[in-house]
């Protein structure tokens, strides 16, 4: 049933980066923030809605999911078998040693089922559809040749808006569009977010009687999304998330650990933190002295190298051979690897890292980051040679080791005997 529904899943729009094969959240990160850059570079406003469904998993219609399933096309004895699985479902609460009796829960998506997520996905798509036959006339957010309206995630869901009415007008409707398949959006948890120059311009924009918050950034799929696009915020804190996470790992001080083991123990649980959502990140020159000096930090925690020890990073660099963990360009090879994956894919991603605002023009003045400059000062190339190399499967690599320059200090002798990889 599972892969015959996932057949289905071709029909949904290419905005549902959720439960797709070869997708993930990055794809959908990615998206939000190349449109958010392009929009704020071009100095054009843009009203970002996140819209929060109140337990939007658990209050499927199953009456209304099985015609939505007949609706997308999926085989009839697909929903047969479905209809058959979600008949007469029900449920009891326990407590302790009593148990109440049986009753009917005619909404919700089983959980734990493979195919709970397929059919979110095409009960959603359903409503989505209805959402944007009765927004035509809202614009959204338009780059090159793509029009995007909305981005989603599973049920995590971004709306696009060009002014605060539309947003409004937008949001309302899909409030509306929404009580049929008894879906509740949550006004509370619900956040406008508007990219623009200035944090401290507000627009309100109602839900029925109630106020949407505003904000200046919003954790979204566990990345934060900033009213002027910037990714520093982020940086930092994925960074003190992996410090606090390298400091829990007091067990990798152990002598009885090999340096082999203790390094794959800090890429699986301190690097991954770290590196979530990075192929994302335009990273500045100093965001990237901060991420060169934490891989400083990691090899000094693992020496045992204290402050008082006054190591210089020179020395610290002959501890190790030259064997870095993690630096600025462990980023930027990730970027690499990620312009050549939606290169050659040419699809959505590709056309908003490629577009540009239309009916817009540069402003005086230095022209601001974009995520491709990192690409750029690495490896020399401009975005089509670099898309060319792609294409043909050459691998984009960066002409040189450039970490953040280095902190000149007096050396000092050690107020111990040095540590090498040997000690460890």
């Amino acid at each position: 049933m599972q892969s015959r529904l996932q057949t289905n899943l071709d029909d949904v729009s290419e905005v549902q980066f959720g439960f797709r094969s070869g997708k993930s959240t990055t794809d959908a990160i990615f998206a939000l923030k190349t449109i958010t850059s392009a929009y704020y570079r071009a100095h054009t406003p843009l009203h970002l809605i996140f819209v929060d469904y109140k337990k939007a998993f658990d209050s499927v219609n199953h009456a209304l999911l099985m015609e939505k399933l007949e609706q997308m096309g999926v085989d009839r004895d697909v929903i047969r078998l479905t209809e058959r699985l979600y008949h007469d479902a029900g449920g009891v609460l326990q407590w302790k040693n009593e148990t109440t009796d049986a009753f009917n829960t005619p909404v919700g998506c089983r959980q734990g089922c493979p195919l709970s997520p397929i059919l979110f996905s095409l009960y959603t798509e359903c409503l989505m559809r209805e959402w944007h036959a009765r927004t035509a006339g809202l614009p959204g957010a338009t780059i090159g040749d793509r029009t995007v309206k909305e981005l989603r995630y599973a049920d995590d869901l971004v709306l696009f808006a060009l002014s605060a009415a539309e947003a409004e007008t937008a949001l309302n409707i899909l409030a509306d569009v929404s009580k049929p398949y008894q879906l509740v959006i949550h006004p509370g948890k619900t956040a406008h977010l508007v990219i623009k120059t200035d944090p401290n311009s507000t627009d309100t924009i109602h839900l029925g009687t109630s106020i949407i918050p505003n904000v200046n950034s919003f954790m979204y799929l566990g990345s934060t999304i900033t009213y002027n696009t910037d990714d520093t915020p982020e940086i930092s804190k994925r960074i003190a998330i992996a410090k606090t996470t390298l400091r829990e790992c007091k067990y990798l001080r152990s002598p009885h650990l090999s340096v082999a083991t203790k390094l794959l123990v800090i890429r699986a649980l301190v690097m991954s933190r770290l590196t979530y959502g990075s192929t994302t990140w335009s990273i500045k020159n100093s965001d990237a002295a901060k991420l060169d000096a934490f891989g400083r930090t990691v090899w000094r925690w693992l020496l045992g190298v204290n402050w008082s020890d006054h190591v210089t990073n020179e020395s610290l660099m002959r501890m190790i051979d030259g064997r870095w963990l993690f630096t600025y360009d462990t980023i930027v090879q990730r970027k690499m690897d990620w312009f050549s994956h939606i290169a050659r894919q040419q699809g959505l991603q590709w056309d908003l890292l490629s577009g540009a605002v239309l009916g817009t023009v540069s402003s005086r003045g230095r022209p601001r980051m974009t995520w491709y400059d990192n690409i750029r000062a690495s490896t020399g190339l401009t975005m089509e040679e670099a898309k060319q190399q792609a294409l043909s499967r050459i691998h984009l690599r960066i002409r040189g080791h450039h970490p953040a320059p280095l902190r000149r200090s007096s050396r000092i002798a050690l107020r111990q005997r040095p540590r090498t990889l040997q000690s460890l």
